[in-house]
Order: C-alpha cells, then structure tokens, then sequence
C-alpha cells in the first residue's frame, strides 16, 4: 500500500488485504483511485487506525463506507447470494464491522447483518467483505466486475503476463483457459506447440502438476531453441 503514493499503476482492480493503519498519503492514492473509477476490495476492518485515533470514522475516511460495529462476538463467515458460505466458521471474533448506507448485499453475518457488500459511485466500485478467507467464486466476482482478463473458471493457482500462462493444478482435469488475443501456444514443459491462431486453448492437468505456456507468434522459433 505504501507504493500507492508514487507508483500506483493502472490496474483495474486493488486489493487491500490488511490495511488495519493508514496515512495521509495512502488516503489521498485511494481517493485517487475512485476518481479514476478503478474497483477496490477491502477486507475485515480497513482504516481502523490513523495517527493517534482509531474507529468507523477513521475507516470511512479511508473507503468511504459508513460503518457500524457488530454488536457480539460472531464468526467472520458470510453466507452468500447463493446459500453458499465463506469465511471461517469455528472462532468467533469481535469486533467485527458491517457497513451503512446505499449498497448492493452479497453476504451476510450469522445474525442476519450485511458482511460482504458492493458499492458503486460513477465509475468506481468498491467492495467489502468482513471475512478475510475468500474463496474463488467471490474473487472471480470482483475480477470480472472490474473488467479486468479472466484467464479460465478453474480454482487453480495461475500466474499470468503478455507471454506466459503458468497453472498449477488444484485439481486434475481438463483445463479451458481463455485468452486476451489470438495467438500461437507453446507448452514450454511438454515442448510442443498446443494451439495456433487461437484465443482459447484446452489442455490435461494431473493433480498437483504445474503447466508453464508461451504465448507469441515467435513460439515455433523459440520451440527450437528448447
């Protein structure tokens, strides 16, 4: 967070994973941020301190959402739109925080209060989620909400850039993985070319396996050379 300041990039989505203490100047990155409509994800209390103070009011100067503490100790779990639940069910944790005002609700509290929402103003999205173990589904959520590239629906571990794809493999099957334009796929492990011309590319993943692809026109050349 503290790079925000002077390299904030221009990604489409920031996820703040702790930001329990601020500054001025990550305050002022983030407002930053909204004005230029990126989507920002916080997780559990962000903002809570700043300086010598500590409370709501200091996490809506942060995010920008109102916020009210939950009033008993409860499990920092939501269940979701679609009955399903994320978070973590066998500690109860206090404080915890759920938000005010005008917004979408994607999860709640055991106790029936908003635990994970969405907001939005002009462009800008922002979310919130009280539990800080997410799962795929969710994350997915954000990610497509914020425009940003969806590689493949798979809960694998993937890391991706403009010419390679790596997936390890959670679980074993066949793997779809989507691309951002079309291209030649040169499995670099197997050292064999998978797809040509193409923007989507399937392929086998045994369980636990890890798959490392080129992606370029120049793949055949670089084939070669392995």
């Amino acid at each position: 967070a503290e790079d925000l300041k002077d390299n904030p990039g221009d990604y489409r989505l920031y996820v703040f994973l702790n930001a329990f203490i601020y500054d001025e100047d990550l305050r002022k990155a983030v407002d930053r941020l909204r004005r230029r409509g990126a989507t920002i994800l916080w997780q559990y209390a962000p903002g809570w301190a700043t300086g010598t103070e500590s409370g709501t009011a200091c996490m809506k100067a942060l995010t920008g959402i109102d916020f009210d503490r939950v009033e008993r100790a409860l499990p920092p779990e939501a269940k979701m739109e679609d009955g399903r639940m994320m978070g973590l069910p066998d500690i109860d944790v206090r404080p915890l925080f759920t938000p005010k005002g005008d917004f979408e609700t994607l999860g709640t509290y055991a106790n029936g209060q908003a635990a994970v929402a969405k907001f939005a103003e002009g462009a800008a999205k922002t979310y919130f989620s009280g539990t800080w173990q997410l799962d795929v589904p969710f994350i997915r959520q954000v990610v497509r909400d914020s425009g940003a590239f969806v590689y493949t629906d798979a809960a694998d571990a993937i890391e991706a850039n403009e010419r390679l794809f790596m997936l390890h493999a959670k679980q074993p099957g066949v793997k779809h993985v989507r691309l951002p334009r079309k291209t030649t796929v040169l499995d670099v492990f197997e050292k064999r070319i998978v797809a040509v011309d193409a923007d989507a590319f399937d392929f086998y993943a045994s369980l636990f396996a890890t798959h490392l692809f080129y992606l370029g026109d120049d793949a055949e050349t670089l084939l070669g050379k392995l």
